[in-house]
């Protein structure tokens, strides 16, 4: 005989927000959980978890710090985090690592001296919704615009110069301030 089950009442976006961050938090590292990923018909999504996290460039670095190729990459990430990071570009660790892994997270990103948000992908979501299938990777994108993408051995082909312009494109956009022609302009 079936009884009777109370109807759960319907969260506020809000307090959704509030819930999935409670959630994410064991996950993720110098940060609260700025992202949270869903399963969909077409596999998974990204879901931004505060509404002005759209309004910068952010690069996902996507890291398995249990191979040599993994170090390289939090190193090379650091070293973009220190060029970029003035300019208004957010970063974001994504480890794909073995759950054993997690509860050393915190000192693995102090040798590396890493000081920007990490989090793991212990169900494979993020790395599915960025479409990503080959280690170290990275993800450069605006808004829903993505800037560059590289990955496997050769990841980081190319994508520096990527962001180079698309930082000078953007600051281009907001108008060149006063007297900052070329001199044979003037």
């Amino acid at each position: 005989m079936g009884g009777w089950k109370k109807k759960e009442k319907a969260l506020t976006p809000e307090e959704a927000i509030a819930a999935a961050k409670r959630e994410l938090a064991p996950f993720w590292y110098n940060s609260e959980p700025l992202l949270a990923a869903v399963r969909t018909e077409a596999g998974a999504s990204v879901l931004p978890l505060n509404s002005n996290f759209v309004q910068k460039a952010w690069t996902y670095v996507f890291v398995d710090p249990t191979e040599f190729a993994g170090e390289r990459a939090l190193q090379t990430a650091r070293e973009w985090h220190r060029r970029y990071s003035s300019h208004g570009m957010g970063f974001i660790i994504v480890f794909r690592a073995p759950a054993p892994f997690a509860k050393g997270a915190a000192d693995y990103l102090k040798q590396f001296q890493v000081q920007f948000p990490g989090m793991f992908d212990l169900d494979a979501m993020f790395s599915t919704a960025f479409g990503i299938s080959s280690w170290p990777a990275v993800v450069v994108q605006y808004g829903a615009t993505e800037v560059a993408r590289g990955s496997g051995a050769n990841w980081t082909n190319g994508v520096e110069e990527k962001i180079q312009v698309f930082h000078w494109r953007l600051e281009r956009s907001r108008g060149l301030h006063l007297d900052q022609r070329p001199e044979s302009d003037r």
